[in-house]
């Protein structure tokens, strides 16, 4: 099962964080390609609807929620890891409060991005 979400969320990634050794390229709805690190130990959602994603399906390797940590009323129906995770910068949308070094703090594998795709 493991391997199988992990094999689904590659599907998702648009780019590596950090130099690791990669094993497959993937490519994005909007044509471009990434390779995807052989192990993947932790990952940046770009926003909202990519933390929302990654926590479906690999909760496990989330670095944290993108701009909006889960309040009270959602603690009930997410796992208590999950709840505890931080908030991380957004790289995405109209609230993007992205910088490198908050980025890299993280010290994700790739990062994942989900959502519309257009030219901007």
């Amino acid at each position: 099962m493991r391997v199988a979400r992990r094999s689904l969320l590659s599907a998702g990634l648009l780019a590596c964080a950090a130099p690791v050794r990669a094993d497959r390229p993937v490519h994005d709805g909007a044509g471009r390609s990434a390779l995807v690190p052989r192990v993947i130990r932790r990952v940046f959602p770009a926003g909202p609807p990519a933390a929302i994603l990654l926590y479906t399906l690999a909760p496990d390797l989330m670095a944290g929620w993108s701009a909006r940590v889960p309040g009270p009323h959602n603690a009930p129906f997410l796992l208590p890891e999950a709840v505890a995770l931080p908030d991380v910068c957004r790289l995405t949308g109209r609230d993007n409060t992205a910088n490198m070094e908050a980025i890299l703090r993280h010290r994700p594998d790739p990062l994942l991005d989900y959502g519309a795709v257009a030219p901007t």
